[in-house]
Formats: structure tokens, sequence, C-alpha cells
């Protein structure tokens, strides 16, 4: 077993710092699951606000999953640019599950643009 022995200066230092980022992945993390509680419950305003506001909070993959989410509410809300920008981080999650949503409705997105040809792409990735 090995033991640290940090000085009393060096602890006090570094304790708020660890809290206050234990706190901000807490908080991402509720603002996520809130917003999938929102967005399960069809309340689309409510599920992006969530999801935009974890997304600015988190660290990837949660930043991913609550893009995927804000994402998938700005699309039912015919905010195609909007869902665009942030299904397009979406994309970019190292999980495949997350990766592979965010293309199929980005592909649904430009679809709705009148962007077929970009829509075929997006739906082959």
């Amino acid at each position: 077993m090995t033991h640290f022995n940090l000085p009393a200066r060096t602890l006090r230092t570094l304790l708020p710092l660890l809290v206050m980022a234990l706190a901000a992945c807490q908080s991402a993390q509720q603002k996520f699951d809130d917003a999938a509680r929102s967005y399960d419950a069809s309340n689309w305003q409510k599920a992006y606000d969530e999801a935009t506001a974890a997304q600015n909070e988190a660290e990837p993959p949660l930043k991913q999953r609550a893009a995927l989410y804000a994402g998938q509410a700005a699309y039912r809300m015919k905010r195609l640019d909007d869902a665009q920008a942030r299904l397009a981080v979406a994309e970019t999650s190292p999980e495949p599950s997350v990766a592979g949503q965010a293309k199929m409705v980005l592909g649904h997105v430009l679809v709705d643009a009148n962007r077929p040809m970009d829509a075929k792409l997006k739906y082959l990735e």
C-alpha cells in the first residue's frame, strides 16, 4: 500500500478544485438525465435546453450523448440548422451507437433540408 504525504497547504489547494470538478461532472450528468426524461416525455424544448446545458458542461463521451439529445430535439422542433450542428458533434462520439444514431438523424435532417444526395451519404456512413 502506497501512502502519500502531501503538505497541508497542497491539500487545501487541491481539495476545493477536486470538489468543483466532481460537482461539475455530477451537474452535467444530472442535466443529461433530465434531458433524457424530457425527451422521452416528448417535451422537445425542455429536452433541448437541458441537453444543451449538459453538452456545454460535459466532457466526452457525455458531451456527444448530450449533443445527440439536443440535436434530436432540435430536429423535432424543425430547427434544422441547429439540429445539424448538434448532431455533427454527436457523430464524433467514440460510442458506435451514439455516432450511428447521430448519422441516421443527420440523414433525416438533410432530407428535410432538400439535400437528398448528402442524406444518402450520411445514411451510408
